[in-house]
Order: structure tokens, then C-alpha cells, then sequence
């Protein structure tokens, strides 16, 4: 989508210059400005769309005529990334990191992602549950249980010995850095710069409008926005196609578990897909409000049933035991999780591309 302004945006105290305040004011004391109460008239932009489009139709063909050729420049493409850019994921994640650190602890942190006098349109419950849903989803089901157990078995190369009470809270500390503060503070990077961009700043939600006081308005307006855009949709578009593939893989495996019926053919993996996709247009369609909001609310109240269900009937005590040492064998090897890449040879690598990048 594209924003053209048909009239002067609100909000005089606002000079058109990016970046510039009257007398210098600092942009945190700016009063809110939302994109709601600007003028901005939206229709589809073309070039995007069609771009998009054609890029993601050609894939699509493509995978359906020859899926060994994309498969095989798929694992290639995966490859190459995680041997010679593993580095570049690590970096990104700390800094993540130490950016929403400082925001968050600082002056910033206070800024409200709206007008100042407005008040959250959401309960923290369904707010937290939404963001749950978007954020973890299906994979704590399956990875919740099989990931710690995994790395008991055979922890990541150069730490511990398998098998062993070393092994148990190295893989609970492990299984803590793929769902704990790094991937969180990426979503929060991102939230965050967007709700402040449109929320605050008052303009249109597309990720190019976040560069805006890097490039200015000529140029996210320009060809520069619109590649980040289209990149941005194309990113979006194939995580959320990997997520609902692999939801769909968990969801058959169960069945199959569960009823003792033969292994799911591609049949009954398409048929799990289009339930799962006519679930996710209908949430969407009815929007946030609504159908995303009830659906997380009632995921997250399952989920927390079934944490309780699993804390009473199991092993309560090795798990009372586990919160404080794991959390606190987390933090202890934070940094060095981190630092894993290519320097540390091939089976580090190889162990990243199962867990830690995919």
C-alpha cells in the first residue's frame, strides 16, 4: 500500500523537515501524533504489488515443477548463509539485545507508543496472549518437550557430555536462548519501531516509513521504500508460509501418534494447511480486535492449563528445581551461546543450522 497525503498532515507543532522540532525539542516530547488523524489517502501500490507478485508466483511455479531443484537451492542457499553470514545472525541478535536494553531502561523506555493522554486498547492478558500466539505459537508444543530433551541426549558440540546432570541444564539453557531474550527482543526491535513510527510519528505502517529519518521522505517515498517494502513482503510471506509448514508437519505428527494411523501423506498435510489457512484469513479478516484476540486468548488459556496439568501430574519437584538453576545457567551462558559461528568448526555450524538459525 501507498500513502498519499491529500491534504497537510495534522499536528502543527510538527515542521515538515524530517527530524527537525520547533526549538530543538527532543523527539520523545513530541506529542503523539497517530496515523489515524492523518489525512493520508491509501491505495495499492502497483509497483509493489505487481513486483511482489511476480516474484512470488514465479517461486510458487517453480516449486511446483521441479520442487528437487528448490530443494536443493534452498539447502544450498541455507548453506552458504549460515557458513558465511552466521557471524552477521549472532551480531544482529546481540545488539537486538543491547538496543531494546537501553530503550527500555532509559528515558525512552517511557515515551508512550501513542498520544500521550491514550489509554492501551488492549488487556495486558489478551495483549500478552496475542503477542504469545505471534511470537511462540505451535512450536512450544513441540519443541517445548523434544528441544531440552535433544540436547540432553547430545548437547551442542564443545560443552558437555550427553546423558548427564551437566547435560540437563546445558539443554535447558540452550532451549532458553532459541525461545528466550533474543528472539523477543528482535520482535521487540521491530514492534517497537513501527508502533512508534505510526503511532507516534503518525505515519503509514509500512516498514519503509521506519527508515524515514535515516533516508528522509524523498527517499523512502522513492524507489529505496519501495525495495524495502517489497523485500519486507517477501520476507514475511515465506516465514509465514516455513511456520505454517512446519505447524502443519507438527499437527500430522500428532495425528499420527495419537489415532496409530500410518505416516501423514501429502494429502492429509494439505487438507491440515487449508484448515490452518481459512483459520488464519478468518482471524485476520474479522481483525485484531476480534478474531486474533479471542484466538490467542484461547490458546493461551489451553496453554496454561496444560502447564499446569503437566506441573501437577509430573515431576513437580525436579521442575520447581529447574526454574531458579535454569534461568540462572541461561544467563550464565548467554555470551558464550553467542559467540558459537564458523571459528568454532563444522559441527558448530551444523548444530546452528538445525537449531539456533532455523
Amino acid at each position: 500500500m501507498s500513502d498519499k497525503p491529500s491534504q497537510p498532515p495534522q499536528g502543527g507543532s510538527r515542521q515538515t523537515t524530517v527530524g527537525i522540532y520547533p526549538h530543538d525539542m527532543h523527539p520523545g516530547l513530541v506529542p503523539g501524533i497517530p496515523v489515524e488523524e492523518q489525512r493520508n489517502r491509501f491505495a495499492v501500490d502497483k509497483i509493489i504489488f505487481s513486483v511482489t507478485a511476480v516474484i512470488i508466483v514465479s517461486f510458487i511455479i517453480w516449486g511446483v515443477w521441479r520442487p528437487d531443484q528448490v530443494s536443493e537451492a534452498a539447502s544450498t542457499g541455507f548453506s552458504w548463509a549460515i557458513t558465511n553470514a552466521g557471524w552477521l545472525l549472532n551480531f544482529t541478535m546481540i545488539m537486538a539485545i543491547a538496543v531494546m536494553a537501553y530503550v527500555g531502561f532509559s528515558k525512552l523506555g517511557r515515551i508512550k507508543l501513542g498520544k500521550d493522554d491514550e489509554e492501551p486498547e488492549f488487556r495486558r492478558f489478551s495483549w500478552v496472549a496475542m503477542m504469545f500466539g505471534a511470537g511462540i505459537g505451535v512450536g512450544l508444543f513441540f519443541y517445548g518437550p523434544s528441544e531440552p530433551l535433544s540436547h540432553y541426549i547430545t548437547p551442542p558440540p564443545h560443552t558437555v557430555d550427553g546423558n548427564s546432570v551437566e547435560a540437563l541444564h546445558q539443554a535447558m539453557a540452550q532451549s532458553h536462548f532459541h525461545w528466550g531474550l533474543s528472539p523477543w527482543a528482535a520482535y521487540a526491535l521491530v514492534g517497537a519501531a513501527i508502533a512508534y513510527s505510526s503511532y507516534r510519528r503518525g505515519r503509514v505502517t509500512l516498514i519503509s516509513s521506519i527508515f524515514k529519518p535515516l533516508f528522509g521522505s524523498r527517499d523512502t517515498d522513492g524507489p529505496l521504500g519501495k525495495l524495502i517494502d517489497i523485500l519486507a513482503l517477501i520476507a514475511t510471506l515465506f516465514g509465514t508460509a516455513a511456520t505454517l509448514g512446519v505447524s502443519a508437519v507438527q499437527i500430522g505428527q500428532g495425528v499420527e501418534i495419537v489415532s496409530g494411523a500410518g505416516p501423514a501423506t501429502n494429502t492429509t498435510l494439505v487438507i491440515i494447511i487449508a484448515i490452518l489457512g481459512i483459520g488464519f484469513i478468518f482471524s485476520a479478516v474479522s481483525g485484531v480486535s476480534r478474531g486474533v484476540r479471542y484466538l490467542s486468548n484461547i490458546n493461551i488459556s489451553l496453554t496454561l492449563a496444560l502447564v499446569v496439568f503437566v506441573f501437577i501430574v509430573g515431576p513437580t519437584l525436579l521442575l520447581l528445581n529447574l526454574l531458579p538453576s535454569g534461568i540462572l545457567m541461561y544467563i550464565n551462558e548467554l555470551l558464550p551461546m553467542m559467540a558459537k559461528s564458523l571459528s568454532w568448526g563444522d559441527e558448530t555450524i551444523e548444530f546452528q543450522s538445525y537449531w539456533t538459525a532455523f
